[in-house]
């Protein structure tokens, strides 16, 4: 099952576990879903794609539990991210919980009904079959993220829990992978004419296929964080010599000198 929407990595999952004749119930609200899927079969036409339609701000506990009765899960990928950019203050409030609730409560509800349900198949000495959980984060979490709150928050939300629920699910059979992937391309394919720009982008973000090929490939093992690619690795580093807490208070100081900030705070201006 793979919570979240039809690009990017949640592509390359799915293309993953199709290579893997391993079908896929998608729990999502994109409406690119029928486009997915013919692009997936045109490779494996044998590949079957089941669509939870939901909005996972709202009910949608009832519908994806009905909707896995009488299947063999035993994969979990959660990757929803909604982000809204700008000033809190100046983001409708409504939006920002809806990002909590897509961003954090839908990976919390779902991944307990599966937990207790991959639980009910132990007989009192062993889990007949192993389960795993992925979490898609962001190094958005590390640290503060002006511009970003409510995404930065549920980044760290969906780290924290994925590490803490590691720890006690390990036991039982329930391996769980978190992975910060840094910047990814949003196709696998590259255009045929690009600008130095374009160009210099694609040197600076990663395949989606390669990190999800390093994500299977680590599930299981003793490692439970995946840190992708140079932007989770250089934040990693750079806290290892600066304290977080540091950090903070210099971006506070220095965030009202920056040119976005003053960008933001005159377009709030010009609409009062």
């Amino acid at each position: 099952m793979l919570v979240g929407g039809t690009t990017s990595i949640n592509y390359s999952i799915m293309k993953r576990l199709a290579s893997q004749d391993i079908n896929v119930v998608l729990v999502t609200d994109s409406e690119t879903v029928e486009d997915c899927k013919k692009t997936i079969n045109v490779e494996f036409p044998n590949f079957e794609l089941r669509v939870v339609q939901v909005d996972l701000t709202t009910n949608y506990i009832d519908h994806v539990i009905q909707s896995s009765q009488g299947l063999k899960i035993n994969l979990l990928f959660f990757n929803s991210s909604d982000i809204s950019l700008g000033l809190f203050a100046d983001i409708d409030i409504d939006e920002q919980m809806s990002d909590v609730q897509a961003n954090c409560a839908s990976a919390l509800r779902i991944s307990h009904y599966f937990v207790n349900r991959f639980l009910q198949n132990k007989d009192g000495s062993e889990l007949q079959d192993r389960a795993a959980i992925f979490f898609v984060s962001s190094p958005a979490g590390f640290n503060t993220s002006p511009f970003a709150l409510t995404y930065g928050a549920t980044r760290a939300f969906i780290s924290q829990f994925a590490l803490s629920l590691s720890a006690e699910v390990k036991g039982d059979g329930i391996d769980v992978l978190l992975v910060h992937p840094s910047p990814l391309m949003s196709t696998t394919e590259d255009s045929e004419e690009q600008s130095p720009i374009a160009a210099l982008s694609h040197v600076l973000l990663y395949s989606c296929d390669d990190v999800v090929r390093k994500m299977f490939n680590r599930i299981g093992t003793m490692q439970v964080t995946y840190d992708h690619g140079y932007w989770s690795w250089g934040v990693r580093f750079m806290f290892k010599f600066v304290d977080e807490h540091a950090f903070a208070s210099l971006v506070t100081w220095l965030l009202p000198f920056s040119n976005e900030f003053k960008r933001l705070t005159q377009i709030r201006l010009s609409t009062q």
